[in-house]
């Protein structure tokens, strides 16, 4: 109770594997950085990575971050936010930014 939360900056392949995780621990809160797609290896296709992301957004203690779009080298990044905007809700999505404000 202490409000603290686990943030998860993982590659593609990896977000198969986030639920399980999540799942075991229902009371901690999750955050998906990047939407789970820092980078952009294997397991980014789009059906791998949807699956995932529709996986994780039926569990009430996972949110998403929206950000790092310009480095995931996909030809299609609208499509990716539309299936994460699909999975999660509009309010359980947060929007991030690597880039500095002076």
């Amino acid at each position: 109770d202490e409000g603290l939360l686990w943030e998860m900056c993982c590659e593609p392949f990896m977000a198969p594997h986030l639920a399980a995780c999540c799942a075991q621990l229902p009371e901690m809160t999750f955050v998906i950085d990047h939407l789970a797609h820092n980078g952009n290896g294997p397991g980014g296709d789009l059906a791998t990575w949807g699956a995932a992301m529709d996986a994780l957004g039926r569990l009430p203690n996972v949110v998403a971050k929206l950000g790092a779009i310009e480095q995931w080298g996909v030809a299609e990044p609208g499509a990716y936010l539309d299936r994460a905007l699909a999975a999660f809700g509009f309010s359980r999505v947060l929007y991030e930014s690597n880039w500095f404000v002076p």
